[in-house]
């Protein structure tokens, strides 16, 4: 996956889902390189634009810690949470289920890639 196919599609993800599209790039790089990150790591990620951007994370459900370390969850489960917390906010987010759908399984062949 290119830098540039994944940042369209984190960016059409936060478009449906009215959501940060930072968080959701930022979310899409850890996801394509399935490992856990350090503090550091992800805010240099992030290019340092928001130092509460993992905690915006944990309260999502992108990410949990383990030994100092930020896992992102797995695509399926991350995207589901966005998903969830987009409904209880704007039910019209709703009618994009199908392309939202398309998307997590795009980004779970990349996670299952990168495992190996």
């Amino acid at each position: 996956m290119t830098e540039k196919e994944l940042q369209q599609l984190s960016y059409e993800v936060a478009s449906i889902l009215k959501m940060d599209k930072e968080l959701l790039l930022l979310y899409g790089k850890m996801v394509v390189e399935a490992r856990a990150f350090t503090r550091e790591e992800i805010l240099e990620l992030s290019s340092g634009r928001n130092k509460n951007i993992i905690d915006e994370m944990l309260a999502s459900g992108l990410v949990i810690l383990a030994r100092d370390k930020y896992q992102p969850v797995h695509p399926r489960l991350g995207f589901s949470n966005l998903y969830r917390l987009a409904l209880q906010k704007d039910m019209a987010v709703k009618a994009d289920r199908n392309r939202i759908d398309t998307i997590i399984a795009y980004f779970v062949k990349r996670w299952e890639e990168a495992l190996g």
